[in-house]
């Protein structure tokens, strides 16, 4: 940890020290704090007006993030950078998950009926085979959905079986 850093988490916990002690009751009766303290995007709204939170707190957390640099850390960790130094491999969970997401979809699971497309959901086993060769879906789709690795497709009629998630299939 950077000398920036360690002194930016000195900063958060010494004000979450000083803010235990003022009642909630009290921060939350601030004029103008739900306006300054929600935040919303995509229908989706935050609300951090009644936690202990504060300007100062507020100024803190942006000096943290600024040093421990987390605008590039974000944007390695989807990019499928190293991000966790301790293991020195490429964080790809997020591309995974998409990838095994896609398929389940496009396999007509999850009820998106419309959007069902073989092709479309084999052509993501195929990434997830191709790049991710030992991760759990990769075992799966090789045992479960017994993968021809010759033909490039499994051996079922329906993919994986109608209207059945691919996580409920995982799981048995």
């Amino acid at each position: 940890m950077t000398r920036t850093a360690a002194a930016a988490w000195e900063v958060l916990t010494r004000l979450a020290a000083d803010n235990i002690r003022i009642p909630l009751a009290e921060l939350t009766d601030t004029p103008g704090r739900f306006d300054t303290l929600s935040f919303s995007a995509a229908d989706v709204l935050l609300d951090l007006s009644k936690q202990r939170l504060d300007a100062n707190v507020l100024e803190a957390l942006q000096a943290l993030a600024e040093a421990v640099d987390l605008d590039s850390q974000r944007a390695a960790l989807f990019d499928g950078g190293i991000v966790n130094q301790s293991e020195q491999r490429p964080a790809l969970h997020t591309a995974l998950r998409a990838h095994w997401m896609l398929a389940g979809i496009y396999s007509g699971d999850w009820g998106a009926e419309e959007l069902k497309d073989v092709h479309k959901a084999r052509d993501h086993l195929r990434i997830i085979l191709a790049h991710w060769p030992q991760s759990d879906e990769a075992k799966y789709i090789t045992s479960k959905l017994r993968w021809d690795s010759q033909a490039g497709k499994n051996r079922f009629q329906h993919l994986p079986q109608r209207n059945k998630p691919l996580l409920d299939l995982f799981e048995s």
